[in-house]
C-alpha cells in the first residue's frame, strides 16, 4: 500500500491536539517522512448542539486553527521534509471527524490524535473520535496523552490471535527506532480455555509467546532489541495492561483479537479519560480503578488487525489433539518470564 501521506495528525484547537501535533512532528522527523495536519471538526454527540447553544464560546474555525499550527511546531534540527495543512470543508457538518480521518489513514503510516478533543461533554463522551479511529483506521492509531518525552519502554499486549504478529512487529520496530526495551505481555483469562487445566493453559501460553517472539526479524537498525516476554494469570487483560503501562511510554495492542475489540476499546477509553475527573473527585473519593486509569502515562497505539477467522470443529477432539501435541513436543517451563536478546 502506498503510504504517501506520511504521518497524519488531527487537530481541533484544543490543548491535547497541540500536544498530539508536537508528538506527530517529532515522529515524522524520526521517520524522515512528511507530516499532514488535518482540521476536521464535527459534533461528537447530538447533545453538543445544545451545549454549544448555551455557550458563548464558538468552536474555532479551520482557518484560525490552521494558522496556529506553525506556532505549535517544535524547533527540531532534523525536521520533516514538508508539513501540509488542510481542512476537508465539505465534511465539516458530520457528526464526527472520525470518517474523514479514517479515509485519510488509508494512505498514511501513522494517525496521531490527542487524548481528548474540543468536543467532550461528559467523561463517557470523551475519546469518541479516538475510539472510532482506533477501531477502523487502516494504519496504526496513536492516542497521545502527554507532552513528548523519550521512549524508553514499549509494552505490547498479545492474545494468541492470528494477527498478533502484526502488533508485535510494529512494537518491535518502534522499540528499535527509539532504542527502547520491548516488554511483551500475554494475559490468561481464568475462563479462556475451560477444558484445560491451569498448568496446561500456562504451558501452552508460554509456548505461544516464545514462538511469537522468535518470529521477529533482526532489528532494522542492527543495534538489537532487548525483549522481556511474560505470561500473566488470573487477570483481566485490559486492567493488567493499564497497570503495567504506568512504567511504559508506548502501550501497543491490536484493534481486534480473540474478542471483539473490547480490550483495545477499553485502553483507548482509559487514555481518553479526562484527567480533570480524578482531581475533581478527590483522591479519597476516587476508587482504586479510577486512580489506576488516570495514573498511567503511556501513549496508546492501536494496530489495525483483521477479525479472527471462525472455524467449525469438534471441541473435545481438538482439545485432546492439542494436549497430545503439547506433551510430545515441549517440556514444562515453570518460569512465566522469558528474556530474549534479538540481533
Amino acid at each position: 500500500m502506498d503510504k504517501g501521506q506520511g504521518v497524519i495528525v488531527g487537530v481541533d484547537g484544543s490543548d491535547p491536539s497541540w500536544i498530539a501535533l508536537d508528538w506527530a512532528y517529532r515522529e515524522a522527523a524520526r521517520r524522515r517522512t512528511r507530516l499532514r495536519v488535518l482540521h476536521v471538526r464535527g459534533i461528537a454527540h447530538p447533545l453538543q448542539h445544545w451545549l454549544r447553544r448555551r455557550s458563548a464560546a464558538a468552536p474555532p474555525g479551520s482557518d484560525r486553527v490552521l494558522e496556529e499550527v506553525d506556532g505549535h511546531l517544535p524547533e527540531l534540527a532534523d525536521a520533516p521534509a514538508s508539513v501540509e495543512k488542510s481542512a476537508p470543508a465539505a465534511k465539516l457538518s458530520t457528526l464526527s471527524p472520525a470518517p474523514d480521518l479514517v479515509e485519510y489513514s488509508k494512505d498514511a503510516e501513522l494517525l496521531v490524535l490527542g487524548a481528548v478533543g474540543s468536543s467532550g461533554t461528559r467523561e463517557h463522551l470523551f475519546g469518541s473520535t479516538a475510539l472510532r479511529c482506533a477501531a477502523s483506521s487502516a494504519c496504526p492509531t496513536v492516542i497521545v496523552r502527554e507532552q513528548p518525552h523519550e521512549v524508553r519502554r514499549v509494552l505490547a499486549g498479545i492474545d494468541g490471535s492470528p494477527n498478533q504478529l502484526d502488533v508485535l512487529r510494529w512494537a518491535f520496530n518502534e522499540a528499535d527506532r527509539h532504542r527502547a526495551e520491548l516488554r511483551v505481555v500475554h494475559v490468561i483469562w481464568p475462563w479462556e480455555w475451560p477444558p484445560y487445566s491451569e498448568s496446561e493453559t500456562a504451558q501452552a501460553a508460554r509456548q505461544m509467546v516464545r514462538f511469537a517472539v522468535e518470529q521477529l526479524p533482526a532489528s532494522p537498525s542492527g543495534r538489537g532489541v532487548s525483549v522481556v516476554a511474560e505470561v500473566v494469570r488470573h487477570k483481566h487483560p485490559a486492567q493488567e495492561l493499564l497497570d503495567r503501562a504506568r512504567d511504559a511510554d508506548l502501550l501497543v495492542c491490536g484493534s481486534l483479537g480473540t474478542g471483539s475489540g473490547e480490550v483495545s476499546a477499553s485502553l483507548v477509553h482509559a487514555a481518553a479519560k479526562h484527567l480533570r475527573g480524578a482531581a475533581e473527585a478527590g483522591a479519597e473519593a476516587a476508587s482504586a480503578a479510577d486512580r489506576t486509569t488516570h495514573a498511567f502515562p503511556s501513549h496508546v497505539v492501536v494496530v489495525p488487525t483483521e477479525p479472527e477467522p471462525k472455524f467449525s470443529w469438534e471441541w473435545d477432539e481438538l482439545v485432546e489433539e492439542e494436549r497430545d501435541w503439547n506433551r510430545q513436543q515441549f517440556a514444562p517451563q515453570p518460569d512465566d518470564v522469558m528474556r530474549f536478546e534479538l540481533p
